[in-house]
C-alpha cells in the first residue's frame, strides 16, 4: 500500500475514507471502518496504556470508527489510494449515549518521509535502535508546582521507576528536570529528544529541582520505552 500511496496527491474535508486495520487486536482478516475526513492539520496529544504521551501535529481527522489495534493501518480514499496511516482514536459518549468516533491519521506524505529516512539508515527524526531511558514519568509543568519549586520551565516528574537511573541518582517526585547535558529542558516534549540522543549505557548529566533544592548528577542511561 505504501508504494501506491506515493500517487495520492491530496485529501480534503468531506472526502469519504476507510480505515483498514486490526481492530481490538483480534487478528484474522483486516477490519474496515468507513467515514469521512472531518478535519486537517489537527494537533493532538496521544496517550498510550503505559501513561506516556506524545504531541502530534498535522494530523488528518476522521469520523471513521477507529479502535485500538488499528494503529499503523491504512486510511484509504475512494480511489483506493492510501492518504494516511492510522495513529490514534477515541470514543466519547454523547448525551444520547451514542458513541461519537474521532480518529486521527498521519498524512501519508509524512509517513513516507520516515520510511525514506529508515531506508537511508536513520537521521532526521528517525533514531535507529534502542535509546537512552532515565526511568521517569513526566507531565506538563503547572503554575502551582512551578511557583513552589521556583522554576519557570522544565519537565514535571510525577513518577520514578524503582532502581532506574533517576532513582539511583536520588531523584524523587515531584521534581522538575531543567536540563540534560547542559541543554535546557523547556517542557516535557523536549526531554525525550535530549535523552534519546544517547544509547543505553551512555551517560548524561541531568539537572533537576525538588523541594530540597537544585541537584545535578551524571547517570548511566538504560534501555526503555520512553523517558
Amino acid at each position: 500500500m505504501l508504494a501506491g500511496a506515493q500517487h495520492a496527491q491530496h485529501v480534503s474535508v468531506g472526502d469519504h475514507v476507510s480505515g483498514i486495520g486490526n481492530a481490538l487486536g483480534r487478528g484474522g482478516d483486516p477490519t474496515v471502518a468507513t467515514g469521512s475526513v472531518t478535519g486537517l492539520d489537527r494537533s493532538i496529544t496521544a496517550n498510550d496504556p503505559n501513561g506516556s504521551s506524545e504531541k502530534l501535529t498535522g494530523m488528518i481527522q476522521t469520523n471513521a470508527h477507529i479502535q485500538p489495534g488499528d494503529s499503523g493501518g491504512a486510511l484509504v480514499g475512494t480511489d483506493g489510494q492510501v492518504v494516511g496511516m492510522i495513529t490514534a482514536g477515541s470514543d466519547t459518549q454523547t448525551t444520547s449515549a451514542t458513541a461519537t468516533s474521532v480518529g486521527f491519521a498521519i498524512p501519508i506524505s509524512a509517513a513516507l518521509d520516515v520510511v525514506d529516512q529508515i531506508h537511508a539508515g536513520g537521521g532526521g527524526t528517525v533514531l535507529m535502535g534502542e535509546r537512552g531511558y532515565l526511568g521517569v514519568a513526566v507531565d506538563s509543568l503547572d503554575p502551582t508546582t512551578a511557583a513552589q519549586l521556583g522554576v519557570s520551565s522544565g519537565a514535571l516528574v510525577v513518577g520514578i521507576q524503582p532502581d532506574g537511573p533517576a532513582a539511583q541518582a536520588g531523584m524523587t517526585a515531584p521534581a522538575v528536570i531543567t536540563s540534560v547535558d547542559g541543554k535546557p529542558v523547556s517542557s516535557r516534549e523536549t526531554l525525550g529528544p535530549l535523552l534519546h540522543s544517547h544509547t543505553p549505557g551512555q551517560s548524561a548529566q541531568v539537572t533537576w529541582v525538588d523541594q530540597s533544592g537544585s541537584h545535578s548528577a551524571t547517570v548511566q542511561l538504560i534501555a526503555g520505552p520512553a523517558v
